[in-house]
């Protein structure tokens, strides 16, 4: 049984190398990243509307899990932040410092937009809506998707 398995694997291994040095198409995916990955990219994906409250409870969770308590939210080079995941206080003041050699517009929703010069930062008190505590993500210079969260606790 073991090297029935074994001659398996070794075909299979075989015919995906062969299909990826001639551009055929596989059924097997690789990330073609040079980076490790370590869930950030998950985080940022919210579930969807209709998402089950256990489907929520792990979001949350991998929220918590990459959440860092800082007193700043630097804005790197093309926009990426540091944390990818704040932590803060309710109603807690923290800054937004642009490090980057371009402004950034950093929007959480339509009543607060905060533009940061380069090399300068922004005061910003973290009270982002109604639902006071929880889970609020961000965009950057007009994107369609998050770039980063904050997570707002009482």
């Amino acid at each position: 049984m073991a090297i029935w398995t074994l001659s398996v694997c070794a075909i299979v291994l075989i015919a995906f190398i062969f299909a990826r040095r001639f551009g055929l198409p596989t059924l097997l995916v690789l990330q073609e990243s040079s980076a490790p990955t370590s869930g950030a990219e998950t985080v940022l994906t919210h579930p969807s509307a209709n998402a089950s409250q256990e489907e929520k409870n792990v979001y949350f969770d991998l929220v918590r899990n990459h959440a860092q308590t800082a007193d700043a939210l630097v804005l790197k080079s093309g926009c990426t932040p540091v944390p990818l995941v704040i932590s803060l206080q309710l109603k807690k003041t923290f800054v937004i410092k642009n490090s980057d050699t371009v402004n950034h517009t950093i929007v959480f929703n339509k009543d607060h937009i905060y533009a940061v010069a380069a090399g300068t930062y922004k005061e910003v008190t973290a009270d982002f809506g109604s639902i006071g505590a929880g889970i609020y993500q961000y965009g950057c210079d007009g994107s369609s998707e998050a770039v980063g969260i904050v997570l707002v606790s009482q």
